[in-house]
């Protein structure tokens, strides 16, 4: 089968979706199918390289990238030997949306995108409410990575499969045990978005006052805690020292500020892939057993923790057991890829 990935990402080349999105066609590769990703990206946000063709459409300003965009449409109406192209949800140009039309699309939907795009602004969340179901009408089908996600999308996709974020299970890191000491929590955030729940992780901090915790990246959180600590955005070679020294990771803490109960979050798979449990307080949708390296925190409304002996006691369990590859089997993405790939299949074979 022939696969095309359009990938329009101005992030950094080092961050999860970056890898996520590698990840996946190699492992599309690998499953026997020929892939290729149209990359539309600002200078120094390139894919990493990998098993697979890249097509590049690179920009260093607002007017090239839409020169990029438009260059990648005329590619994809030029393609004839692509079976399904696949892409994140985003902001579509009207163009984009008639190449879903005249070519099989399949869209991957992340996150409640209504609420999304409302924290972006007035303008992006019309564009995405009045994009939204004409882009549904035009695709083969959605991509959702978690159930809840799916039944948002429901009345607006025809065809709909919920496939999680997975990760390689091959060459894992694993921390380093020799550290004794002060646990070390470390928080990755993107952005200062607001389901990160930062007031929520101080809670965790004030009452786990004998660790420190750590949040790195792209954003400043000024804390009055003594054992809260900024660290600048780290990638690549830093990132994986930093999270060798670490001994627990935070996921999401306050998801429930987007409207949804579950999640798949890009950070849960970094941690797991560098051996670290999970803290956090909302569900998994990827992690259906074996989950007990994922420790539930509950909060009441004023964010004061209800659990926190049985946190303790997690932290007591956890803080040298290593993460096993039996225990995260269920995120393989080489087994989640192989059934996205077969969805693609029965996709390619009803057509529209």
């Amino acid at each position: 089968m022939n696969i095309a990935y359009t990938l329009d990402w101005r992030g950094n080349s080092s961050g999860g979706v970056a890898f996520k999105v590698r990840d996946q066609l190699e492992a599309w590769s690998r499953l026997g199918n020929q892939v290729k990703i149209l990359n539309i990206c600002l200078t120094g946000s390139e894919i990493p390289e990998g098993n697979f063709e890249i097509v590049r459409f690179e920009y260093n300003s607002k007017f090239g990238r839409l020169i990029s965009r438009w260059k990648a449409f005329r590619h994809i109406l030029r393609d004839n030997s692509t079976d399904i192209y696949y892409r994140r949800y985003g902001l579509f140009l009207p163009f984009e949306i008639l190449a879903m039309f005249l070519k099989p699309h399949v869209i991957e939907l992340n996150t409640n995108n209504s609420f999304y795009y409302r924290q972006r602004g007035y303008i992006p969340w019309m564009w995405h409410k009045i994009q939204q179901k004409v882009v549904g009408q035009a695709c083969l089908a959605g991509c959702t990575v978690t159930d809840e996600i799916q039944k948002l999308h429901e009345n607006i996709y025809a065809r709909l499969a919920t496939f999680s974020n997975g990760i390689n299970l091959t060459n894992r890191s694993q921390r380093n045990f020799s550290i004794m000491g002060r646990d070390r929590f470390v928080f990755l955030a993107g952005d200062n978005f607001s389901w990160n729940g930062f007031s929520k992780l101080e809670s965790i901090a004030s009452n786990l006052q004998n660790s420190d915790f750590y949040i790195v990246g792209n954003t400043k959180y000024d804390s009055s805690l003594a054992n809260v600590f900024f660290v600048k955005y780290l990638k690549d070679q830093e990132l994986r020292n930093f999270l060798a020294t670490c001994t627990f990771g935070i996921s999401t803490l306050a998801l429930e500020n987007t409207g949804l109960t579950e999640a798949a979050p890009l950070k849960n798979r970094t941690y797991l892939y560098h051996g670290l449990p999970i803290v956090g307080s909302s569900i998994d949708g990827g992690f259906k057993k074996n989950d007990d390296f994922f420790f539930q925190v509950k909060f009441d409304q004023s964010s004061n923790i209800t659990n926190i002996s049985e946190l303790k006691d997690f932290c007591e369990d956890w803080r040298t057991k290593a993460i096993e590859a039996h225990h995260i089997d269920q995120i393989d993405i080489n087994g989640i890829e192989s059934q996205r790939v077969e969805f693609f299949k029965a996709l390619s074979k009803k057509g529209k």
